[in-house]
């Protein structure tokens, strides 16, 4: 996304540079009825679907990240059932257990991700990870089985994977 983006601003291409991530993390096999989202708690990062794709696909699900706004992360609680579980400003340890646990790393942000961090910590840490089909994420996750447009897409693939899972 922001490679294409930049290239037609400047009606050029250049070279793809990317940030760090941490590469501390190592790779396990995680609970595929887990699902984790790492991001901050902020509207742009449409946490209340990751809340409805859990909701619908049986799944518990993990929402950690900083608490960007008081606000937002009391609407999704008011609207989470009892297999959401609230991490704000999770600790080093918390993410990894989650990564570690986790067998789904979910990505649910619109057309604001420019690069997508968590989506590389997920796949470094062995989720599989499942992401709106949109800005970075499209570009990051190269399996077009793993992207999705709507809710119910989304939750036809994690039932896939852990019906795969059996």
């Amino acid at each position: 996304f922001n490679s294409q983006y930049t290239s037609e601003f400047y009606d050029e291409n250049g070279e793809v540079i990317y940030p760090p991530v941490n590469s501390e993390y190592t790779f396990e096999e995680g609970d595929l009825s887990k699902i984790v989202y790492f991001a901050r708690f902020s509207e742009e990062k449409n946490m209340e679907e990751a809340i409805e794709i859990s909701e619908k696909s049986g799944s518990s699900l993990n929402l950690m990240g900083f608490k960007d706004s008081k606000s937002y992360l009391k609407t999704l609680k008011e609207i989470s059932g009892e297999k959401v579980n609230f991490l704000p400003n999770a600790s080093g340890e918390q993410v990894e257990s989650a990564l570690r646990n986790c067998g789904i790393g979910i990505n649910t942000s619109n057309d604001y991700e420019g690069f997508g961090i968590t989506t590389i910590e997920y796949m470094k840490s062995g989720c599989i990870t499942v992401v709106k089909d949109s800005a970075a994420n499209s570009e990051t996750v190269e399996m077009e089985d793993l992207k999705y447009n709507t809710v119910e897409e989304a939750v036809e693939i994690i039932k896939k994977l852990r019906a795969s899972d059996d």
